[in-house]
């Protein structure tokens, strides 16, 4: 994949706020409200049960806010595809220092570094995988109190959709990463 489609990929990814409030707002919301008369099945968990779900649903937005904060990968993944297409472009004009300070900012940069966003890209991953995790776990106390009208309703809302996504993102965070990482090994040791 050349640097530019690298650079389009990039942009189709994600706002991470966004999908985690609308993932908050079809998962969350539902089961936090006691008064909620669309699923009078909330009503009667037991409060032992109540319990877990309350100290999952913490721990789940811990994930989530984990998530949303991640949004700075996208970021830095832009940055890395811009600073490519400037890295081939100093090489083609032969700017040898413009090159060197790229490459530079690349590899040693406090926040731009790769190495650091290799770490990030590995724990956006296993964040999604706690999520998902309390998600399928706090869904199934749940959902043993519904009734199979109440289940059926509560798993076609658009929950399940944002957990895909949140896969589907950290599995195309790593593709891009390195595909970018791979073009950068290219491009330093052309300068």
């Amino acid at each position: 994949m050349h640097i530019r489609e690298l650079q389009k990929e990039v942009r189709k990814l994600p706002e991470l706020p966004k999908e985690t409030g609308k993932f908050q707002e079809s998962w969350i919301k539902p089961i936090r409200t006691n008064t909620n008369k669309s699923f009078p099945g909330l009503q009667t968990i037991s409060i032992e049960n109540k319990k877990k779900i309350n100290e999952k649903l913490s721990d789940a937005h811990t994930h989530i806010l984990n998530l949303k904060d991640s949004q700075t990968i996208h970021d830095k993944l832009g940055h890395y595809a811009k600073s490519l297409i400037q890295l081939k472009l100093n090489s083609i004009r032969g700017h040898h220092m413009q090159s060197e300070m790229i490459t530079n900012t690349m590899l040693h940069d406090e926040y731009l570094n790769f190495t650091q966003t290799i770490s990030e890209v590995a724990n956006f991953s296993n964040t999604v995988k706690k999520l998902e995790k309390e998600y399928n776990e706090i869904n199934k106390i749940v959902e043993d109190s519904f009734s199979l009208e109440e289940s059926v309703q509560f798993s076609e809302l658009s929950h399940k959709k944002h957990i895909k996504n949140f896969k589907k993102t950290a599995n195309k965070q790593k593709e891009l990463l390195k595909n970018l990482g791979r073009h950068f090994v290219v491009l330093a040791r052309e300068r």
